[in-house]
């Protein structure tokens, strides 16, 4: 079991922020759904966490309090999410469009853990008064039948449990107790000036941490309201953000992307900032956005899904992904010394949102002695304290000797105002070792002619601004690339389509 993390929030949890809001505003909208009228107020949330409470209560344990959670529905999501927390549940969120074989690598995972799995396949149309019946499906673990009406419940800490795939190799899991998500979400809601007054919108996929914290969990701590879309849809986005009066919506670089290069951007009056995560933010897209103020952020899964944003009415800087928010932050060397604003290395966290070790004692080496996470980013600090990310320890490209990092030839290559996304990867070579390729995604679609007009364009501007050595070998024009469920590429999946030597059919 992991050790204790963080000594935040003791006296304050999930189940006394539910009370708190639904006692200042019971009839408040919690959550909304984009596409409906449907939506759960506070008093019904607390309705919920109550029923949930109830019935878990004879049947976890200390040693079985495992939950994995398959649930598709945004709604009967955050809902049941928010109330398996406040029983002390340990919530295993799953891809409800998960590839065949997810689900059991999960229950094999959590083996004896596991007590049962809750799911809304076959219960559609689901309202707030029905969330308290979400099927119930016993997992491979069978719960201990009850022997005694159930209790009002055991003072267990509830805690998400999400698993972290990197770019190989068996699943990290990591475990967020529930004073971690109170703690980053409540250092989001500071960061962001969220009051009760604002509404979220939020189509991020919610088996993940950013929409489950930042999104889920920041709206509870505000005591706000959260607008969700099951998936991100172009048409009609400004319009419908207008008619939510939406104030601040959670975003990717992706769906920013695709917003950037559409006809027109409307920014409604209610809209005070847009929030981006899981990526950099190409200076293109930033640009495009000119006319409303932009969160960008840098986080990952360990920590509680936020290291570093970009200060509210701060001046922009292109690149950066902010200054770190309630986390220690360091750039360390080879040798694990903390090296001076500017240098190049390799980012390290520590902080009371931060876990200090992956559950079943994978990876120990990504920690120090003094509980420090190397997070396996390279990047720097400038004087001010705003983090730059520069690129994943293992995406270095070694040529012949010749070391650098792919952003320094994919900001070469985001200049081209007709390259919406790039991309830049290391090929194997029999005589230099290593090579970078190159992938970029046009702003709009293109002809074979002027799809070799930009490649040249490109490669001119390769030549004309990069060393030697780090001039791609060869350049594609795709229309996308691979991504994740949260739409941000998945380089480890481009490295192994090159390896391959498929680059071609699939470009």
């Amino acid at each position: 079991m992991p050790k204790n993390q963080s000594s935040v929030n003791k006296t304050k949890t999930v189940s006394h922020v539910i009370k708190n809001n639904a006692v200042k505003h019971p009839s408040k909208h919690f959550l909304e759904d984009a596409r409906s009228e449907r939506f759960i107020s506070y008093s019904q949330l607390e309705k919920v966490a109550i029923s949930w409470r109830y019935y878990v209560s004879d049947k976890i344990t200390p040693e079985r309090r495992a939950v994995i959670l398959d649930i598709d529905d945004p709604i009967t999501f955050g809902a049941v999410y928010i109330s398996l927390v406040v029983a002390g549940v340990k919530v295993v969120p799953v891809n409800p469009e998960r590839p065949k074989g997810e689900l059991e690598r999960a229950i094999d995972l959590l083996d004896e853990q596991l007590v049962f799995i809750v799911s809304d396949r076959t219960c559609g149309g689901i309202t707030p008064n029905d969330l308290s019946f979400v099927k119930v499906e016993l997992g491979k673990a069978m719960a201990p039948k009850s022997k005694s009406r159930p209790s009002k419940g055991k003072d267990y800490s509830g805690s998400l449990i999400m698993f972290t795939s990197g770019s190989s190799g068996r699943p990290k899991g990591v475990e967020l107790r529930e004073s971690q998500l109170l703690y980053v979400a409540s250092r989001i809601v500071e960061h962001n000036r969220m009051t009760a007054d604002d509404i979220g919108y939020n189509p991020l996929p919610l088996f993940h941490t950013n929409a489950e914290v930042v999104g889920v969990m920041s709206t509870l701590v505000s005591g706000s309201t959260l607008v969700l879309d099951k998936k991100f849809h172009k048409t009609d986005f400004w319009k419908l953000l207008g008619e939510k009066k939406v104030t601040w919506f959670n975003s990717v670089p992706a769906i920013l992307a695709i917003l950037a290069r559409s006809d027109e951007i409307k920014i409604p009056p209610s809209l005070r900032f847009i929030r981006s995560a899981s990526a950099p933010l190409p200076n293109i897209v930033r640009d495009a956005f000119s006319d409303i103020e932009l969160v960008v952020s840098y986080g990952m899964t360990e920590s509680s899904s936020q290291i570093t944003a970009t200060p509210l009415g701060a001046a922009r800087r292109p690149g950066s992904a902010g200054k770190p928010i309630g986390v220690q932050l360091e750039i360390r060397d080879d040798n694990l010394r903390k090296i001076p604003p500017g240098k190049i290395g390799v980012i390290w966290i520590k902080g009371p949102g931060v876990i200090t070790q992956y559950l079943f004692g994978y990876a120990p080496g990504n920690f120090d002695e003094n509980d420090w996470l190397n997070t396996g980013d390279v990047g720097m600090v400038d004087s001010d304290g705003y983090v730059y990310l520069l690129s994943r320890a293992d995406d270095v490209i070694n040529r012949g000797g010749e070391k650098f990092f792919p952003y320094e030839i994919e900001d070469v290559l985001l200049k081209n105002n007709n390259v919406l996304e790039a991309v830049v990867v290391s090929k194997a070579d029999p005589i230099f070792g290593q090579v970078p390729i190159a992938y970029v995604i046009p702003t709009s679609n293109l002809s074979e002619d002027e799809t070799d007009d930009l490649q040249k364009q490109l490669n001119k501007s390769c030549k004309d601004n990069l060393a030697h050595f780090k001039n791609p070998s060869e350049i594609f024009v795709v229309k996308d690339l691979p991504r994740a469920a949260t739409g941000k590429i998945r380089r480890a999946k481009v490295r192994m389509i090159t390896a391959n030597e498929s680059a071609m059919d699939w470009a």
